[in-house]
């Protein structure tokens, strides 16, 4: 308790509010969790909780590529001819189970990906609320820059962007059931 009363020492009251609201809003956010109630305003609200989806209406094939996107992507490739082979070979590995993260190379996650376990020790980090998780602990959650980075979903901007190019639905596909999955 003394060790917490000196950390508090020489620190600004900005400081100390941001803190103290960061504190209030996980306490909050923890107990909406464990009531399991929507977190995300633009849920409908009218459905049972059960049915209720983060994706609804977000993963619909029609509606998942803009044409801007679309034209993008399109003159990526063209004026890179080997990127649509490089986003092939990325996301065969994606399906194959294996992410590349950090310049690490490729680690083995499965597919879809086991959010909680680190790639590199293989140690799966607690079900737990994010506040009450020793993050900096690596022999409760590994590297947790492993975890973080794949859980940022960055990966998967290789298959979306091959699925522009081509149009292939298994690309499509891939990208949704990894969002989907994701817990």
């Amino acid at each position: 308790m003394l060790n917490r009363i000196r950390r508090l020492k020489g620190r600004s009251f900005r400081e100390l509010r941001v803190r103290g609201l960061q504190a209030i809003n996980a306490q909050v956010e923890r107990l909406r969790v464990y009531a399991n109630l929507p977190s995300f305003p633009d849920f409908d609200r009218t459905k049972p909780l059960g049915t209720r989806s983060l994706f609804d209406g977000v993963l619909d094939h029609s509606r998942a590529s803009s044409d801007c996107v679309h034209r993008t992507a399109l003159a990526l490739a063209t004026d890179d001819p080997s990127l649509t082979a490089s986003l092939g070979r990325s996301a065969a590995d994606i399906r194959g189970g294996r992410i590349s993260l950090m310049g690490l190379g490729p680690l083995s996650l499965g597919n879809p990906p086991d959010w909680h376990r680190d790639g590199q020790s293989g140690i799966v980090a607690p079900r737990l609320h994010w506040s009450r998780i020793p993050y900096l602990n690596p022999s409760t959650v590994g590297d947790h820059k492993i975890l973080w980075e794949v859980n940022r979903h960055q990966y998967l901007l290789g298959p979306a962007l091959l699925w522009n190019i081509d149009g292939r639905a298994d690309d499509f596909t891939l990208v949704q059931s990894h969002l989907a999955s994701w817990e």
